[in-house]
């Protein structure tokens, strides 16, 4: 709850989810004391992408990895 995928469809290792209402830097700031790089913000790279974030996953990440990525950004986006 909270996030979107921007674009509906495959993806190779990078997608882009969006956090309607919310500000991509203090999500990921949350993210980030929890312990996880959760992406780039894409505010400021182009217009409509003030709510975007883009995320990369290699095939170096375990599912444990990526399963503990999707729990901190539900961490972060459940506080106000």
């Amino acid at each position: 709850p909270g996030v979107a995928l921007d674009a509906p469809g495959p993806f190779f290792k990078e997608f882009v989810i969006r956090c309607p209402g919310r500000d991509p830097r203090q999500v990921l700031q949350r993210v980030l004391q929890q312990g996880y790089l959760g992406g780039l913000p894409l505010r400021g790279w182009a217009r409509g992408l003030d709510d975007a974030i883009l995320i990369a996953v290699t095939e170096k990440r375990t599912d444990a990895e990526i399963e503990g990525l999707a729990n901190a950004y539900q961490t972060a986006l459940a506080s106000p």
